[in-house]
């Protein structure tokens, strides 16, 4: 008698931890996440504020800065991204980081963008100009 209870007892608990086990991991997994930060000036680590950033995933724009240099790029999917950050008022070297994002989860980044002066005169074809400051520095005027 008692070694029934026993069974009966061992058969209960086993029926109710998988009852648990099953319904614990029917519960959908949060997949996507969001990345937030400031976009900042390499050499003095100021939020960059009277120009506007831009994000992008390849070619795709994700978001901008606010006037605060902040941004917030929500609902990705959970895994490796190579973001870039760039600005095209005064010409700062645009940035390219790896984020990986975690589902449920809020990631902070922060970009570093390299002040490199402000252009003087105009280029249509950004290629060509990067291809010009290497080979005449002094067509960049630097700020001091």
């Amino acid at each position: 008698m008692l070694r029934k209870m026993f069974v009966l007892l061992m058969i209960f608990i086993l029926f109710e931890f998988g009852f648990y086990a099953c319904k614990s991991s029917s519960e959908p997994k949060e997949t996507k996440g969001n990345i937030t930060g400031t976009v900042k000036d390499l050499v003095s680590g100021d939020a960059i504020t009277t120009d506007t950033a831009y994000i992008y995933l390849g070619d795709s724009l994700l978001t901008k800065t606010d006037e605060n240099g902040k941004y917030l790029i929500s609902s990705m999917e959970e895994g490796t991204y190579a973001l870039t950050c760039s600005s095209l008022s005064i010409y700062f070297r645009e940035e390219t980081n790896t984020v990986h994002i975690i589902g449920g989860e809020t990631v902070t980044h922060d970009f570093y963008l390299e002040h490199l002066g402000k252009i003087c005169g105009e280029f249509q074809d950004l290629n060509l100009f990067n291809e010009n400051v290497i080979i005449e520095p002094e067509i960049c005027c630097r700020l001091s």
